[in-house]
């Protein structure tokens, strides 16, 4: 229990996520401070864990805050480095079986769609207030603070396929949606066999070949409101997903540890989010899961590991 207090994983769960992640042994920094890879990789994963300070992390692993910070921010960067091409969609585990998989467990929890494979949403997550210059542009009024959004798209699985971010907070979610570009890069992927696959999102994505959303209006006819209502009751489960990623990391969800200009938060937040799909893989499921009754893949398959 205590090291999943700290680290968020079990034991032998860490001696595994050294091999996966491939990280060397030893581990050295380019500022030259040097620890075994499993040293390493508990001090970013308990770095991720808390928003503690430095200091804090000293008393545990008897080291400078010197050699913690940059040990900790450099196996982000291999992690980052290696796997975050695995957040722009991974169409080689994402192919047509997958997609049968995924749009049957939705339709069977009540979605009157039968080809929804996963549901695209936006996060807003809260910064340090920043200088002058960017104020206006990173302030989000409706959650009524400072911040950058990041948008991704959940499978029922239980793992997040897609991240694009960080965006500033005052951006609509249109706007992420088209920097992400993820309409033209899915356009033709989610064909298969004469059927089209879609992803699933409110009424500000809009609707086209890859999204589908819900109707719009006030006067929405008794089949509308009905598709409404089960689309909704099976597309908070994107909620859910964003919510397991700021329990399990809450150094990425403490808005007083994240400074614009001092830390790269996107990256910080990326590599959140692969060991928070790394963590579902390895203890076989969470709450989206378990609620679509759908198995998430090995650590190793998600990772295309070589030691599958």
């Amino acid at each position: 229990m205590d090291c999943r207090f700290k680290f968020r994983f079990s034991k032998p769960h860490i001696v595994e996520l050294v091999h996966l992640l491939e990280i060397p042994d030893p581990f050295t920094t380019k500022t030259r401070y040097t620890a075994s890879a499993i040293e390493a990789v508990c001090i970013m994963l308990n770095r991720l864990a808390w928003p503690h300070r430095l200091g804090t992390m000293v008393q545990t692993f008897g080291r400078s805050r010197e050699a913690l910070s940059s040990i900790a921010n450099s196996v982000v960067q291999h992690v980052y480095d290696k796997f975050g091409h695995l957040l722009q969609w991974d169409y080689d585990r994402l192919n047509a079986d997958w997609m049968k998989s995924c749009g049957d467990a939705i339709h069977a929890q009540g979605a009157p769609l039968t080809t929804c494979i996963g549901f695209i949403d936006g996060t807003v997550r809260g910064i340090c207030r920043p200088g002058k210059k960017v104020q206006k542009s990173v302030y989000n009024g409706h959650k009524r603070k400072h911040a950058l959004k990041y948008q991704a798209v959940t499978s029922p699985d239980g793992i997040i396929v897609h991240l694009h971010g960080p965006e500033p907070g005052s951006r609509h979610d249109a706007y992420l949606l088209a920097r992400s570009g993820l309409v033209e890069k899915l356009q033709s992927k989610l064909v298969v066999s004469g059927t089209r696959y879609v992803i699933y999102g409110d009424p500000a994505y809009g609707v086209n070949d890859v999204i589908v959303s819900g109707f719009k209006g006030a006067k929405l006819n008794e089949h509308e409101a009905e598709f409404n209502r089960r689309m909704s009751a099976v597309r908070v489960s994107v909620e859910w997903g964003f919510g397991i990623v700021r329990n399990l990391w809450t150094f990425v969800d403490y808005k007083g540890g994240q400074k614009l200009w001092l830390q790269s938060l996107g990256m910080h937040y990326s590599v959140a989010v692969i060991l928070t799909n790394v963590h579902t893989c390895l203890r076989q499921g969470n709450q989206v899961s378990q609620y679509f009754g759908l198995k998430p893949p090995s650590a190793a398959q998600y990772l295309h590991s070589k030691q599958q």
